[in-house]
């Protein structure tokens, strides 16, 4: 019987702030239990592996936004994903190699209504991308 692997959900609302788009996530540490909500940055380590489930919330959802996919951050190793029902919601999976191995990566938005395109990673928070430096 294969082992069963757990997901964990983090809800992501995007808001514009000084004309910027920033993320911010409500999730349930499983390494804590601490509870985080309108987080700038959130923590995806977990000491098995684990399904990570990205969800829009109701606002950044009816304002058009939309997750595209996501994308390495070099030099991380990549991380498999799926993208879910409507472009609402991506699932990355952590393998869970060791405790020290850290894997980068962004989450692409785009705004079905302006065309609006944005990869912010979840991690670092809004700390914007370095243009220069594409990965």
């Amino acid at each position: 019987m294969a082992t069963p692997i757990p997901q964990r959900v983090i809800t992501i609302s995007l808001k514009q702030i000084n004309n910027e788009l920033r993320a911010f996530y409500t999730f349930l540490s499983p390494l804590t239990g601490n509870m985080f909500i309108d987080a700038p940055s959130c923590d995806i380590e977990c000491n098995q592996p684990t399904n990570t489930l990205f969800v829009l919330d109701f606002a950044s959802s009816a304002a058009g936004w939309t997750i595209v996919d996501t994308s390495r951050k070099a030099p991380s190793l990549p991380l498999p994903h799926k993208s879910g029902p409507s472009d609402q919601s991506v699932q990355v999976y952590n393998p869970h190699i060791d405790d020290t191995t850290k894997y980068s990566f962004y989450i692409n938005y785009k705004n079905t209504v302006t065309g609006e395109t944005k990869p912010i990673d979840p991690q670092e928070g809004n700390i914007p991308r370095i243009y220069g430096n594409l990965d």
